[in-house]
């Protein structure tokens, strides 16, 4: 065997080799959100599509936002139906911004590799969500059985006390005090009269 064809067998051979080698190792083919996509409402889960099956104990999966701050979620899994296709539970609120998944995973081989890919949530904000000084949800219902209620009817009770109090002065000890006028200006004036005849 000369030494060109020799050559030629073992490009022949790593020609064939190559990409075998290149499928035993998982690369993502599809993922919801969508790479690039942008959201109009919150997604509830990662789901993740691989070209082979992927080994669940050396999978993880991770979710960032624009800050880097990791969002909580749920345990990867293994879709029941493909065991190219792993999920995982979005268990955090996600406001609207940027974010990345991460991702890791490992075929047959062992050998892990790793990607990340970004999508862009943008949901519309009701004119009610900006409004200031919005009643929180949660509130308590104001009825005759609330606190608040009982509050301001005993305030106003006190305030109608407080009234007829007020009219019941002015009716009664004001004009006792006018009534009595008359007589201590009578004997002021007899006084005065008294002392000038003595005087005379």
């Amino acid at each position: 065997m000369t030494s060109n064809s020799m050559i030629r067998r073992i490009v022949a051979i790593a020609l064939v080799a190559l990409p075998l080698s290149l499928s035993a190792h998982p690369s993502l083919v599809r993922s919801v959100p969508a790479k690039d996509a942008t959201l109009f409402a919150a997604p509830v889960e990662l789901h993740l599509t691989f070209n082979e099956a992927v080994e669940m104990a050396l999978t993880t999966l991770s979710l960032e936002d624009a800050y880097g701050k990791l969002i909580a979620l749920g345990d990867v899994a293994r879709r029941a139906d493909s065991t190219r296709v792993v999920f995982a539970a979005i268990a955090a609120k996600m406001p609207n911004g940027r974010y990345t998944v991460k991702w890791r995973a490992a075929g047959k081989d062992g050998h892990a590799v790793r990607g990340q890919y970004s999508f862009t949530l943008a949901v519309a904000v009701k004119p009610s969500d900006t409004a200031s000084g919005s009643a929180p949800q949660d509130a308590a219902p104001f009825d005759a059985g609330s606190a608040v209620y009982v509050a301001i009817r005993w305030v106003r009770y006190a305030s109608l006390l407080a009234l007829i109090g007020a009219v019941a002065f002015v009716l009664i000890v004001l004009r006792r005090v006018r009534m009595a006028s008359p007589n201590i200006a009578a004997k002021l004036r007899a006084g005065a009269t008294a002392r000038a005849e003595t005087v005379a």
